[in-house]
C-alpha cells in the first residue's frame, strides 16, 4: 500500500518520504501541499531545507489558527517568543508572508523590525519566494511594483511593504501585520527612553494600519519586562484585548506550551542541553532568563525569582 498524501506531509524526514511518494503522490503533494500553511509551503520550496522541528510545527499550526480566529474576530493577535537563532523570523518572516499573499493575494503584509534596511531584507527574501514559487498559487509579482521594501502581487491588490520600528508606514493598511524583534541590542533595551518610543510608535502607528479581521504578530527573544512584548502583554490583560502568546524558554520549564519536561532542551538536534548549559554558565543570569528562557527579570533582583522572598522572611541589619 501507497504512502497517503496527508501521512506523506505530516512526515517529518522530508527527503525520506520523497523517496517512498508514488508518481501520484508527487503530484497531489506539488498542488496542494504547499498551500497548506507557511511551514509545509517552507518544507516544499527549500527542498527539505527547512526542518520541520517540534516548536516550528507546532507555531505553524498556531500561525494558522491565529489567521482564521483574526478573521472571525475572536483575537487580537499573536505573540512568539523564543531564543535566538530557533528559526522564529525564517518561519514567520520570509515563509508567513509569501505563503499569505499567495494565499491572499488581494490582502496586504506590512513588516516592521528595529531598522528599515534590516526589515527590507525580509521583504527581499518573501518576494524572491513568490517570484519563483508563485505559479504554485497561480499569482506572480508586478513587474511594475517589485522593490524589496515594498512589492505588489500583478494584477491584485495584494503586496508587502516593510519599514523600520519607529519610523512612518506608508500604505493601504495590513491584513497581516508583522513585528519581527523590535528591539536592536541591549542598549535600546534598558533605554526607558526607547522603550516608550517604541510602544508610543506601536500605539500611534503600527497598529493603526491593521484592518478589520486582520492579525498582527509580534516575533521578539525578549531582552526586558518592559519592552514591547511585555508592554502589549500588559495593555491587553489590563484592557480585555485578546493576544495569544508562543512561548518556547530555551530549557523547558513547568507547564511547558510544548508539553516538555523539565530541563529538555527546545530544539535538541541543533541546540543540544549539553550546548544550552555551556550558554547558560557564559551569561549572567540576568541575560540568560530573558534572552533564552523568555523570563526577563527585574534589573538588579535576577540572582534569585520574584517569589523567592515570601512575606515572613527577614535579615538582620
Amino acid at each position: 500500500m501507497s504512502t497517503s498524501p496527508l501521512k506523506f506531509a505530516a512526515n517529518e524526514s522530508w527527503a525520506s518520504s520523497l523517496r517512498w511518494a508514488t508518481e501520484s503522490e508527487l503530484e497531489y503533494l506539488e498542488q496542494n501541499l504547499p498551500l497548506l500553511s507557511p511551514g509545509t509551503f517552507a518544507q516544499w520550496t527549500s527542498e527539505g531545507k527547512w526542518k520541520r522541528a517540534r516548536h516550528l510545527a507546532f507555531l505553524d499550526q498556531a500561525i494558522i489558527e491565529a489567521i482564521d480566529a483574526a478573521a472571525k474576530g475572536t483575537l487580537d493577535g499573536l505573540v512568539v517568543s523564543m531564543p535566538p537563532q530557533h528559526g522564529k523570523s525564517e518561519l514567520c518572516s520570509k515563509y508567513l508572508p509569501a505563503w499569505y499573499l499567495g494565499t491572499y493575494p488581494d490582502r496586504r503584509v506590512i513588516l516592521t523590525s528595529y531598522e528599515a534596511d534590516f526589515a527590507a531584507t525580509w521583504g527581499r527574501k518573501a518576494r524572491d519566494l513568490l517570484e519563483q514559487h508563485g505559479h504554485l498559487f497561480g499569482v506572480a509579482v508586478s513587474s511594475r511594483s517589485s522593490a524589496v521594501n515594498r512589492w505588489d502581487i500583478a494584477g491584485r491588490d495584494g503586496g508587502m511593504s516593510t519599514a523600520g520600528v519607529g519610523g512612518p508606514i506608508t500604505g493601504r493598511g495590513a491584513h497581516l501585520l508583522i513585528v519581527d524583534d523590535p528591539v536592536k541590542n541591549d542598549e535600546e533595551a534598558r533605554s526607558p527612553t526607547q522603550r516608550q518610543k517604541q510602544w508610543e510608535w506601536w500605539q500611534s502607528v503600527a497598529s493603526t494600519r491593521l484592518r478589520p479581521g486582520g492579525l498582527s504578530v509580534v516575533i521578539q527573544t525578549r531582552w526586558h519586562r518592559d519592552d514591547l512584548t511585555g508592554k502589549i502583554l500588559q495593555h491587553a490583560d489590563e484592557h480585555g484585548q485578546r493576544w495569544r502568546q508562543i512561548c518556547f524558554p530555551a530549557i523547558a520549564e513547568d507547564k511547558d506550551d510544548l508539553g516538555r519536561q523539565p530541563g529538555e532542551a527546545l530544539w535538541e538536534e541543533t541546540y543540544s542541553l549539553e550546548r544550552l548549559l555551556r550558554m547558560k554558565a557564559a551569561r549572567t543570569a540576568y541575560y540568560w532568563q530573558a534572552l533564552y528562557q523568555q523570563n526577563p527579570q527585574a534589573e538588579g533582583g535576577v540572582e534569585w525569582p520574584d517569589d523567592f522572598f515570601g512575606p515572613d522572611i527577614w535579615f538582620d541589619e
